[in-house]
């Protein structure tokens, strides 16, 4: 499809049982704004499953493949969810490209994602049983935030020459979903900063996002109320080090009363791992309890 405005591509499925990669693409998208792709299988030796290329606010979700060389290949502007690459060279093959992956599952692939000019948020993506050498992020440029994903720098293959850089490569968070036992008073928050992080008075810890939480029914937001708590792990800086998690001073703090400072009721430290990662972001298991007793 080339220049279609607003095309809609879905319940189809794709069987190819040819030569391996003489068939260019499956599905192949160009300069059509607006698509929406979804609920497509795409099965056997296409070279690309997808491609899309230059098509502003593109969605595809849904969408699974099976044996082809490149799961995906994006240009431009797009949103993949629930997209899931099976046996391939690659899952993702992402250049000049701005836009999110979210509950995308890459199987048996040499890689999950290639990243080159690329700024890609990826949330809650697994990468699963890699063939030997395999690596869920091949790097050349560009700038990636994992959030709640579960493979770690080892995971990630850098350029032997690196791209110059004014940000980290690689910059990884996990959900807190903190439940508080025992009575807690209504309108209590809990309240996450670095720890021993100076900052200026009134300026924001960029570590975290969506502190101070509510606490509703004694836990913090999940993911699906769009506020949970965020905290970033490890880092891949602009020199391609590794930046471990650093720790993090969480408060659960009294219901504010006459203007006063609210009153701390339990303080405890934290560092995000990988044992944050949440399989089901949305399960209500805490990553972690404390109780006010």
């Amino acid at each position: 499809m080339i220049t279609c405005d607003t095309p809609l591509v879905a319940e189809n499925v794709f069987d190819y049982t040819g030569p391996a990669w003489h068939q260019p693409a499956a599905i192949a998208l160009n300069g059509c704004p607006l698509a929406d792709v979804k609920n497509n299988s795409i099965k056997g030796y296409f070279y690309y499953a997808f491609s899309v290329y230059s098509c502003s606010d593109a969605v595809l979700s849904g969408n699974s493949s099976d044996k082809c060389y490149v799961g995906v290949y994006s240009v431009g502007a797009t949103t993949f969810k629930g997209h899931r690459v099976r046996e391939a060279g690659g899952g993702f093959a992402l250049t000049s490209f701005t836009g999110t992956l979210e509950d995308c599952i890459f199987e048996k692939c040499a890689y999950g994602v290639g990243v080159s000019t690329a700024t890609v948020q990826m949330t809650s993506c697994v990468y699963r049983d890699p063939p030997k050498d395999g690596h869920a992020i091949d790097f050349a440029s560009g700038e990636v935030t994992l959030i709640n994903c579960e493979f770690g720098p080892e995971s990630v293959v850098l350029p032997k020459v690196l791209p110059k850089a004014d940000k980290p490569f690689i910059t990884a968070m996990h959900y807190l979903i903190l439940k508080v036992n025992g009575e807690v008073p209504e309108d209590s928050e809990v309240e996450v900063r670095t720890a021993n992080l100076k900052v200026a008075p009134g300026a924001a810890d960029l570590n975290v996002r969506n502190s101070p939480a509510p606490l509703v029914g004694r836990r913090t937001p999940l993911p699906e109320s769009l506020s949970p708590l965020i905290l970033r792990a490890w880092v891949l800086d602009k020199d391609g080090k590794t930046v471990p998690a650093p720790e993090y001073s969480v408060r659960v703090l009294a219901p504010a009363q006459d203007g006063k400072e609210r009153k701390i009721l339990k303080t405890l430290t934290v560092k995000p791992d990988a044992k944050w990662f949440r399989p089901k972001p949305n399960d209500p298991v805490p990553t972690l309890e404390v109780s006010l007793k």
